[in-house]
């Protein structure tokens, strides 16, 4: 697996890098999402995650952005922008 210049492991604390790597890098390859934009996936993971439980300041924090990072998700999952070898492009 090549490094990513986003995605950097610490030997003091790997879970961190572990943890980012997977919704910055191998799904959104797999679901063929483009590589421009992706850091937009942590915050929209975080809020759609708080989101979940009861309204609490971590809900209200990532409502602010909620329009936008929707917006950023919705436009990345249409047909023309999906690449041809994600799963994604089989589901449009």
């Amino acid at each position: 697996m090549r490094r990513s210049s986003s995605i950097r492991c610490s030997r003091r604390q790997p879970l961190p890098a572990l943890a980012a790597a997977f919704p910055l890098r191998v799904f959104p390859d797999a679901v063929g999402i483009p590589e421009a934009g992706r850091e937009n996936l942590l915050p929209y993971g975080d809020h759609l995650f708080n989101a979940f439980g009861p309204v609490n300041s971590l809900v209200e924090k990532g409502a602010l952005r909620r329009s936008e990072l929707s917006g950023w998700v919705n436009a990345q999952c249409t047909r023309d922008v999906l690449s041809d070898d994600g799963f994604g492009a089989q589901l449009c």
